[in-house]
């Protein structure tokens, strides 16, 4: 039987990378977006390989529905979508992309970073408006000599350290699973979550979305931050709390957000209550993109799911200890020691 991969998200179209390399490799590849666990399962039930964006949740009950399904791909570096525990009681493999947009996101951050503390955002309206007055956004700050607090220090929060050195920030970092050391290297500090908070002048989120980190801001922690402070998140909306974020910006807890993602969020309602700040900048969830990163991404999973089939380790294994288990499906799978 011939092998088969079936895409099962409404995105990235037309996928002509993926056909050129599925087509090289003598892979079936079925473009069949979908809206349901229903559909997912009707269409991938003879699958090989699932391939998945954002748009739809990879549950136990898909899982167990798709007999051959050896792995399933990320187009991305978050797995929040993915039941990753399930499929490794399964035996599938899961793998993502963890390399393919670091720079366009740690360049959208910086550039909310900007926006919040220039006013940019603003002071653009006004003159769309047809106000031609440079005190339209208040009183600014200088940026230099500010402390920028990274949350989350890996490949992305690392990138925006260096980029923020060049603006003369002073950085602190928090990241339980990173050795202080790179902080040190950075010319940082690696600080406790609430030293991060009380002592951030500009405070910007990379961390994945986990158990451990869904809304790991709330109230408690906005209440430490700096009225003076501004708050960036580019990584994902369920780390931070809306109700509480939007009562932070109704009291001034904070001086303002930029986000390029929001707790619930696509798609964003004309009433949402985060529209109604002059300083809240939203972007909607586009940090990743480029045409460079993109093109990178759809290579890059395709020639995964080929490897995979070809009993070669993926570029990025989620749960490498599957191969352990005396079910995996990916036994053949050669890794080097």
């Amino acid at each position: 039987m011939a092998l088969k991969v079936v895409w099962v998200d409404p995105a990235f179209a037309p996928l002509a990378p993926e056909e050129r390399i599925f087509g090289e490799a003598g892979i079936e590849f079925v473009y069949a977006p979908c809206a349901s666990e229903e559909q997912i399962i009707g269409v991938a039930h003879d699958a090989d390989a699932i391939m998945v964006v954002l748009h739809n949740y990879i549950s136990s009950g898909i899982l167990a529905a798709l007999p051959r399904c050896r792995l399933v791909v990320r187009h991305g570096i978050g797995v929040d979508n993915i039941d990753v525990r399930a499929a490794t009681e399964l035996g599938i493999l899961v793998a993502n992309n963890v390399t393919y947009c670091v720079d366009e996101v740690a360049d959208l951050a910086m550039g909310l970073l900007l926006a919040c503390t220039r006013k940019i955002a603003l002071l653009s309206q006004s003159v769309h408006a047809g106000t031609w007055d440079g005190t339209a956004a208040g009183i600014g700050h200088r940026l230099r000599g500010s402390t920028l607090g990274v949350l989350g220090l890996g490949r992305i929060g690392r990138r925006v350290a260096r980029r923020a050195s060049g603006f003369g920030l002073k950085l602190l970092a928090c990241d339980p699973y990173i050795d202080p050391s790179v902080a040190t290297e950075l010319g940082g500090k690696m600080v406790s979550l609430d030293e991060l908070l009380a002592q951030s002048d500009l405070l910007t989120i990379h961390t994945p979305l986990t158990a451990e980190t869904r809304q790991l801001i709330r109230e408690r922690e906005l209440r430490l931050m700096k009225p003076t402070a501004y708050l960036v998140n580019t990584a994902r909306g369920d780390i931070v709390e809306i109700a509480a974020l939007v009562k932070a910006l109704q009291e001034g807890w904070i001086a303002g957000v930029g986000l390029d993602v929001i707790e619930g969020v696509p798609p964003i309602s004309a009433d949402h209550p985060l529209l109604r700040f002059d300083n809240a900048i939203l972007t909607p969830h586009m940090a990743w993109y480029s045409e460079e990163a993109k093109l990178e991404l759809q290579e890059a999973c395709a020639w995964d799911v080929v490897r995979v089939l070809r009993g070669e380790p993926p570029l990025s294994m989620v749960n490498a200890e599957v191969l352990q288990r005396p079910n995996c499906r990916v036994k053949e799978l050669r890794v080097a020691p």
